[in-house]
């Protein structure tokens, strides 16, 4: 065998082993939402969620947004309050955190497809919201008079 055959049988074997570690299994990948704003991290990690996708892993990518929400309550003058560690949300600044937070989602799509392009892969990405097919339910933790 020569250097390239070596090389070839070495890379064959090792990428099999990550292969029978990710194929079927669900990988959660959860980054904040400043990870967004920085394009060339963004891209890397997209790169990185393909690559687990090529292996066979069901990858599920789990975006936070509490910067941008700060960001957007602020331009809307709505006070952000933090109560225990959870954001105290009213009907406006949920109103603002929705389309903060969808538009982070249409952000991460669209650099997923487009770093897909890029590798000229066969995978593909939706994005899904906490409201899409009631995803998420939640109660009110607080009240109004907790504020």
């Amino acid at each position: 065998m020569n250097k390239v055959t070596d090389f070839s049988a070495v890379l064959a074997e090792s990428a099999l082993k990550y292969v029978q570690v990710y194929k079927g299994k669900t990988v959660v990948i959860k980054f904040g939402g400043e990870l967004v704003a920085q394009d060339s991290v963004m891209r890397n990690l997209m790169r990185q969620a393909i690559h687990l996708k090529a292996l066979g892993a069901k990858v599920v990518l789990v975006h936070g947004g509490g910067t941008q929400i700060t960001d957007e309550l602020a331009k809307a003058g709505i006070e952000s309050k933090i109560i225990g560690g959870f954001r105290f949300t009213t009907q406006e600044a949920l109103d603002i955190t929705h389309r903060c937070l969808n538009e982070l989602n249409r952000r991460i799509v669209n650099i997923f497809h487009e770093e897909v392009a890029r590798m000229e892969v066969d995978v593909a990405a939706i994005g899904l919201g906490g409201l899409d097919g009631k995803l998420v339910i939640a109660d009110t933790l607080y009240d109004e008079q907790d504020r």
